[in-house]
């Protein structure tokens, strides 16, 4: 069971447990909690599993962050995904 204390909230909110760069298309698995678009646009595609249904073929505009849970996250372009 993961800790859902406000302090664990609070490390979450601002990045503190840490993340994955990606860049070009990548598939990560894992616990993950948000999609960040750094220096370009960045498409969700297929194989993306989490708790937003038909996600795949978002764009997330450079700059912008996508808030979910997530367990694969499949992208193209350049991005943070945080941990959670």
């Amino acid at each position: 069971m993961s800790d859902s204390s406000p302090q664990i909230t609070l490390l979450k909110s601002i990045g503190a447990l840490g993340g994955a760069y990606v860049n070009g298309t990548t598939l990560v698995t894992g616990n993950y909690m948000a999609i960040k678009a750094l220096g370009s646009d960045v498409t969700v595609l297929g194989a993306t599993v989490g708790n937003i249904d038909g996600i795949s073929g978002a764009i997330i505009p450079q700059g912008d962050l996508i808030l979910g849970e997530f367990s694969v996250v499949n992208c193209s372009g350049d991005a943070v995904i945080y941990k959670s």
